[in-house]
């Protein structure tokens, strides 16, 4: 277990962080730039899971990007990637199951206009995007239904087209590549009658197919957990892989009982931006490395992880104070002292500006002792 959660730093490059980060901010401009590069130095594999990164990004927080699809575009363009229909597809999809139809078929344009504008492709997209269409009605038509059970009598019209809706979104899934709305509605279905088996089977499939997509494997490991109690060290070692930054880790890591693997995470989780200011993140390393207990492994991969960033994490985390960091402070507070020592210029400073006395962190110094 431990030498497969410490090889993952043989894949993960700053290269990688930095192009994540530029999507995060969506700096589109810059992230182009990257791409280029980056097809350079990094194998296939990469590549086609950026691209199902930036969708999955996108469908995350869907209002804040619609306005950044054309550049959204452009950046996958940017990449040497096989299957560019497919993102094309993927994207239209999306922009559907969010009712932004107008700016769908205008993506089906501009591609046809670039690519394939034959008869036969078009008349095959119209009839791919009807399916879809029908397929989204009849669930709205379904949850209306289901709003008017009763405990008593089931309603026949809702099975009807729970039937039907699970046919057609079988067909999508079977299809194409991405089918993440199709999916979501699946789940609503297949649990409302507790369908457990079924589900599963689908959500293997997709996950399988979908190896390389964050959503994919999510959305299997939380099936497992919460209807099969189920907890798949794979499953979330490969979410870890696909993207580092996701809250999905600081959500579950604890689930795995497995100090290592906790301690690995919110390590390369404090290494993006979006996380740098989070209680949530600094309490629980400060509690995590509190909790080591003198054992040698677990030392060995604190001071790793310690000594692999240090020389960019003091600058980044450990240099000044402001009101956003006012929340943290105290957790800074305790890492910093467990990693640099109470003699250390950030401590110090620390210890005047924020009024903390380090009587007050016994444990703290204790560990410092431990690990230098």
């Amino acid at each position: 277990m431990n030498q497969v959660t410490r090889s993952r730093y043989a894949f993960q490059s700053r290269l990688l962080t930095m192009v994540n980060e530029l999507s995060l901010r969506g700096r589109w401009t810059e992230l182009k730039l990257g791409l280029k590069y980056y097809n350079k130095v990094l194998t296939k594999f990469y590549i086609n899971s950026y691209w199902k990164f930036l969708f999955q990004l996108a469908s995350k927080d869907f209002p804040k990007y619609i306005e950044c699809i054309p550049q959204f575009i452009d950046c996958l363009h940017s990449m040497n990637l096989n299957n560019k229909k497919e993102v094309i597809y993927s994207v239209v999809y999306l922009l559907f199951s969010k009712n932004y139809f107008s700016q769908g078929f205008d993506l089906l344009k501009m591609y046809h206009l670039t690519y394939d504008s034959s008869l036969m492709t078009k008349e095959k997209d119209v009839n791919t995007l009807t399916k879809i269409l029908n397929s989204d009605l009849d669930f709205i038509k379904w949850k209306f239904e289901i709003s008017k059970e009763s405990f008593e009598e089931e309603n026949q019209l809702a099975q009807q087209l729970a039937e039907k809706c699970v046919f057609q979104i079988q067909l999508i899934v079977d299809t194409f590549v991405l089918a993440d709305n199709q999916i979501i509605q699946l789940i609503d279905i297949y649990t409302y009658y507790k369908k457990i088996n079924e589900l599963h089977h689908v959500l293997i499939e997709y996950a399988t197919k979908n190896s390389d997509y964050l959503n994919a494997q999510k959305y299997l490991f939380e099936f497992e957990l919460n209807y099969l109690n189920k907890v798949s060290t794979e499953l979330f070692l490969k979410i870890i892989k696909l993207n580092p930054s996701d809250g999905f880790i600081l959500k579950y890591h604890r689930y795995f009982q497995n100090l290592i693997m906790s301690i690995d995470c919110i390590f390369e989780i404090l290494d993006y931006y979006q996380w740098k200011y989070t209680k949530e993140c600094w309490s629980c390393l400060s509690k995590l490395i509190k909790e080591s207990d003198k054992i040698d492994a677990i030392k060995e991969c604190i001071l790793e992880n310690w000594n692999l960033r240090k020389h960019y994490w003091i600058p980044y985390h450990f240099k000044i104070f402001t009101d956003m960091y006012k929340n943290i402070n105290k957790y800074r507070f305790s890492v910093a002292i467990m990693l640099m020592g109470p003699s250390h210029t950030f401590v110090k400073t620390a210890s005047q500006n924020c009024g903390f006395n380090l009587v007050n962190f016994g444990k703290e110094l204790e560990v410092f002792s431990w690990l230098i």
